[in-house]
Formats: structure tokens, C-alpha cells, sequence
């Protein structure tokens, strides 16, 4: 790809994960229209350029829809495990199997830590808020593992 067109795909994710966060904080959940197209397209992604490498990802939403079964949907939520799926198919195919394993790591660590922020913090609604949405911690765990060379 040409470096413009990279830049404008940066961009454009950018001011994707940003709305992810902003409604995420907000309204405490992940909308589909955010969500499933991006699925889609990372799927597609896989098929037409067949890195099956990318198929690694889907360990994330596996693990995700597991966790939401056994604790019947407290804590992570549907919205969770639809924005795992593209997030783990960039990340299995630009930087490995491994790099997925650590981004779900350090987005337990993000979301332990941001928590643990509020509780300290004393915010006001402290029970609501200590358990913070997951959705911007699993966007800096992926922007930290592509963006960063292991």
C-alpha cells in the first residue's frame, strides 16, 4: 500500500477507536453498527488475501464468549466479544499468536488498574464505575502490541 493510503486506514481507524471509547465510557456498552461491520471486514480480510494467520485472533472472542457464559454476562458483554474479533485478527496477522495473548493480558492489567483509579479515587458512584468498560482498555492493549516491536 502506497504510504498515503496507510496514513488515511490509520486515520480512519483512529477516529474509530475513539468513538469506540467515547460510547463505550458513556453508555457502557459497544453498539453493533461500531462492531459487526468491522468484524466483517477483518473476516473478509482473511479470506481474500488468505492469511490464516489471522484466524489466530478468534482466540480472543472465543475466550471472551467463554468468560461471558460462565459468569452469565457480568462484566463482559456482547459488545466485548464483537470488537475482539477484528482486534485479534490485526493483531494475529501483523504481529502473531503471541501478541494476542498479550494484548488480553494488558487489557486485564488496563482494566484492573483503571478500576482500582476509581476506587481510589473515591468517584462518587465508586461501585458503578470501579468495574470501567472494556472496550477502550482492549483499544490501547492493540494499539500498544502493534505499535510496539516485541
Amino acid at each position: 500500500m502506497t504510504s498515503w493510503f496507510s496514513s488515511f486506514l490509520l486515520l480512519i481507524a483512529l477516529v474509530w477507536a475513539l468513538v469506540l471509547c467515547v460510547y463505550d465510557i458513556r453508555q457502557r456498552r459497544l453498539p453493533d453498527f461500531l462492531t459487526l461491520p468491522v468484524g466483517g471486514l477483518a473476516l473478509a480480510w482473511i479470506l481474500s488475501t488468505l492469511q490464516w494467520v489471522g484466524l489466530w485472533g478468534l482466540i480472543w472472542p472465543v475466550l471472551y464468549l467463554v468468560l461471558a457464559v460462565i459468569s452469565h454476562g457480568h462484566g463482559m458483554g456482547g459488545g466485548d466479544i464483537k470488537l475482539a474479533v477484528p482486534l485479534g485478527i490485526v493483531i494475529a496477522v501483523y504481529a502473531g499468536v503471541v501478541a494476542v495473548m498479550v494484548a488480553i493480558a494488558l487489557t486485564a492489567v488496563v482494566a484492573v488498574v483503571w478500576g482500582m483509579g476509581l476506587r481510589w479515587k473515591g468517584h462518587r458512584q465508586a461501585l458503578r464505575f470501579s468495574d470501567p468498560p472494556n472496550g477502550p482498555a482492549m483499544l490501547l492493549a492493540t494499539a500498544v502490541v502493534i505499535f510496539t516491536p516485541l
